[in-house]
């Protein structure tokens, strides 16, 4: 989730300048481009095919329904946006300030001015009901409603999620539905990974999407029983066409990388620690800039876990 540095009205003059530049190469500077940039209707080149769709409905047809049509399907693949609505979902009336306090907590960012502008936009959007009257917003958009399986697996990956101890069953619906999202590859790196990962990983891996599996961690929890465990899960594993491997770093590499990552193709994630989810502390599951060669890099410097002795 961006933040919104700029009035919604200042990006949308921006979008209209942009527009009307005749397909001349724009370079974006200033912050009204950045919030354009960030939530995908301008790029490199002008407007994506988003923000024309935007412009069309705003300044051409003038159609306050169709431009919120198009504004709700650009918020929708947001994935911090998606994170907030799903926390809020079923609520009720929430206190505007509540709402503006989680936007600071999904944002990292605790600029008042920016959360209120978020608040307005997403009632510009559909994506929920807020007047600066009320002092209270509902979510009218719930981003776990039932859909197709792909369809699912496809949404995930404009999702983020927060979570929370008084959702446990949301805490690990989401972390099966990011494992559902994945394609080709799985690469996971947390330092004190935990066993316990297997489990999870054998309920919800599909073989037909999934060929790959890379687990990348330090030496805290390779135990015995931990190496009998993945050596069982690999073969397993293998009668469904999956190729498991697990990875050890010194303890020293993995103090290196801060953060855990959850990677696949077209997917990248910061994900709390595996416990935390588990038991449900709160924490989120959010966008990574984090990428698969980074992981390859790191994956180069660790040992395979059948030959890493416990405890070193």
């Amino acid at each position: 989730m961006p933040r919104l540095s700029v009035s919604w009205n200042a990006a949308e003059e921006k979008l209209r300048a942009i527009a009307q530049n005749f397909g001349q190469t724009h370079q974006l500077v200033d912050d009204s481009e950045q919030v354009l940039l960030e939530l995908g209707l301008a790029g490199e080149n002008g407007l994506t095919q988003a923000g024309n769709d935007y412009y069309f409905a705003r300044f051409v047809l003038e159609d306050e329904v169709a431009t919120a049509q198009v504004l709700s399907s650009v918020l929708k693949a947001q994935p911090s946006v998606n994170a907030f609505c799903e926390r809020l979902w079923g609520k009720g009336e929430i206190a505007v300030v509540g709402a503006k306090n989680l936007i600071k907590q999904i944002h990292h960012d605790t600029d008042e001015t920016s959360a209120s502008r978020w608040l307005e936009l997403l009632n510009k959007g559909r994506i929920l009901v807020h007047n600066r009257n009320n002092p209270r917003i509902r979510v009218l958009y719930n981003p776990s409603e039932l859909v197709a399986p792909d369809e699912d697996a496809q949404r995930e990956r404009a999702k983020a999620h927060v979570i929370s101890p008084d959702t446990p069953y949301g805490n690990l619906l989401a972390l099966r539905e990011l494992i559902r999202a994945a394609r080709g590859s799985i690469r996971w790196y947390e330092q004190h990974l935990p066993p316990k990962v297997l489990e999870v990983l054998y309920r919800e891996v599909d073989g037909s999407k999934v060929s790959t599996i890379r687990l990348l961690s330090g030496p805290a929890n390779i135990t015995p029983n931990a190496k009998e465990e993945f050596k069982r899960f690999r073969k397993d594993m293998g009668g469904r066409s999956v190729t498991a491997e697990w990875r050890v770093l010194t303890r020293k590499a993995a103090q290196e990388i801060h953060g855990r990552f959850f990677i696949s193709e077209g997917l990248a994630r910061n994900v709390p620690p595996l416990n935390s989810i588990l038991m449900g502390s709160t924490d989120e599951i959010l966008p990574s800039e984090i990428r698969a060669d980074d992981f390859d890099q790191w994956w180069m410097r660790g040992e395979d876990i059948a030959t890493v002795t416990p405890g070193t």
